[in-house]
């Protein structure tokens, strides 16, 4: 690798790792190209020169995050072919989702400012093309399992997939307040195994079809 493109690839990713921070920070209206490019270390000409400019890095920022969910998504989220297999399939998801979201905490909270409060169209955008197909991968796995004699058959698996996908960003929503007032946090394996477990075990036990339970 030449040095230009080392230097090339450095301040792409500097560039990046800096929107991460201050997206989460002051969300995408109140960053400013000049605040990306002074928390990255970088020339401002730079933001337009890797990215198109602030919109570009905004997408670029979130839509790697997503892409790479919704890959997991599709190799762990196989049509399933016991209960067994129903949910150790969703286990995998669930803690992979977990761990993810906690990592890139910044990039969660970009989602949670930007997206859950009703922000710019741009970033409505960026969530039907970069996370509504990991949300639609999550119901087709359910609507599989429906078909399968899984899941019972008079229920939505969009609602279904709809109240557990909640309930996973709501518990990394809360995490920091789960660490303040019980002193866990489900960055610990042990928390979050056990979390899971339960988690898993209230929403599919009223799901699973009765045929299955005898």
């Amino acid at each position: 690798m030449s040095e230009k493109v080392a230097k090339d690839a450095s301040t792409r990713e500097a560039l990046l790792a800096a929107a991460a921070k201050v997206f989460s920070a002051k969300g995408y209206e109140g960053a400013t190209v000049k605040d990306l490019a002074d928390a990255a270390g970088a020339n401002v000409s730079l933001v337009s020169y890797y990215f198109g400019g602030k919109e570009g890095l905004y997408r670029e920022c979130l839509g790697d995050f997503g892409k790479d969910r919704l890959a997991t998504a599709e190799r762990v989220l196989k049509s399933p072919e016991s209960e067994q297999d129903f949910r150790v399939r969703l286990t995998m998801f669930a803690e992979e989702f977990v761990r993810a979201n906690l990592r890139d905490a910044d990039l969660c909270k970009i989602i949670h400012r930007d997206i859950d409060l009703g922000g710019s169209p741009i970033a409505m955008d960026v969530f039907k093309t970069t996370f509504l197909p990991l949300f639609h991968t999550f119901q087709r796995f359910f609507e599989d399992a429906r078909e399968n004699g899984l899941l019972r058959a008079e229920l939505d698996p969009q609602n279904v997939a709809a109240m557990l996908f909640g309930a996973l960003v709501h518990a990394i929503k809360i995490d920091a307040l789960r660490i303040e007032v019980m002193g866990q946090s489900l960055a610990d394996e042990q928390v979050l195994a056990g979390v899971l477990k339960d988690y898993i075990s209230i929403h599919l036990d009223g799901c699973l079809s009765r045929k299955r339970e005898k």
